[in-house]
Parts: structure tokens; C-alpha cells; sequence
């Protein structure tokens, strides 16, 4: 088989493409000190919320909007370390996927070549 280099190659590319296409803005929400994005994460199906603070703090917060207790306006740390611990395995897991697929390009890239048996 003369080009080996095509699988990893269309696995890369479809892994890149999930990637780009794994976060899905819902709905956004300005304040005076940030903006608040409501984010779905496509791969584990959860709402997340992104807190960004104005450009003089630079704060930055992504937490599972399922870990937000209404009732008492404060997070649940319990519901949001598990959540976010699906979604930081998820991401990890892509990056194996990643990794295992380069090295293979590569591989195949740079694997000596046999020569054809000439038939005299």
C-alpha cells in the first residue's frame, strides 16, 4: 500500500474539526465588571458558564452551570468538580487521540521505503 500517510492524516483533520467546533455559544450576558458566556460543550452535552472580567482584572472562569445553586446564588463545588473533571478527561483524551495520530504521520513519513523486486 503505497500510501499509508492518508488515514492518520483524515484523523487528524477530523480531530481538528471536532475541536474547532466543540464549544457552542448559547447566550451572552454584560455587566459593569465582565461578561458572562453560556457556552455548550457539544462532546459532553453540559452547559457551561465563562465568566470574563473587564480588561483591568483579566479573570477568566469556566464552570458547569448545573454546579450553580440559584436558590442560594453561590457554586456548588461538589456537582462542578465532577462535571469539570468530564470535560478535563474528555480533552485529554483528545490530545492522546492527537498524539497518537502525529506520531503515526509521522511514522509513515519517515519509515525507509522497500524497494520494488525487479523481475529479472
Amino acid at each position: 500500500m503505497k500510501h499509508r500517510w492518508i488515514v492518520p492524516l483524515i484523523v487528524i483533520i477530523i480531530l481538528l474539526l471536532a475541536m474547532v467546533f466543540r464549544w457552542e455559544k448559547v447566550a451572552t450576558k454584560s455587566f459593569d465588571d465582565g461578561v458572562t458566556v453560556f457556552e455548550k460543550d457539544r462532546w459532553t452535552g453540559q452547559l457551561f458558564i465563562s465568566q470574563y472580567g473587564n480588561p483591568d482584572i483579566h479573570i477568566f472562569h469556566r464552570y458547569p452551570e448545573s454546579a450553580y445553586d440559584y436558590s442560594k446564588m453561590k457554586w456548588t463545588s461538589e456537582d462542578g468538580a465532577k462535571l469539570t473533571r468530564g470535560r478535563k478527561i474528555m480533552a485529554a483524551a483528545w490530545w492522546v487521540l492527537l498524539a497518537i495520530s502525529a506520531a503515526w504521520l509521522l511514522i509513515e513519513f519517515y519509515r525507509p521505503r522497500r524497494e520494488e523486486s525487479l523481475p529479472f
